[in-house]
């Protein structure tokens, strides 16, 4: 069922939508060219896929990423927002620190 969301926008679509926020985030600069040379390596990576579950799968990825900006965006404006993604990013960063201890002692 999650990948019903991921359908309504074309590949093409997905694809310009990515480079339309890499334009937004770098601009014309250094950053921006990496970013949107990032995101057409990662879909002509993929251009030659035929599965349409993995294709469907991608696309996703490619959703959760502009929403995640989108999201990431709007929290500056949302004090509760804010601090919950706070508070997500302080417990994570909490596991990965435990998890690369945990792996150094093996």
């Amino acid at each position: 069922m999650n990948n019903l969301r991921a359908n309504f926008k074309t590949t093409l679509q997905l694809y310009r939508d990515c480079l339309r926020l890499a334009n937004h985030i770098g601009g014309q600069g250094a950053k921006g060219k990496a970013m949107r040379g990032m995101i057409a390596l990662e879909f002509r990576k993929h251009l030659n896929e035929k599965d349409k579950v993995k294709i469907d799968d991608l696309k996703m990825h490619a959703v959760r990423g502009l929403s995640n900006y989108m999201v990431h965006e709007s929290s500056g404006k949302n004090r509760r927002l804010k601090e919950k993604m706070d508070e997500q990013r302080k417990e994570a960063q909490r596991k990965m620190r435990a998890f690369n201890s945990m792996e150094e002692n093996e």
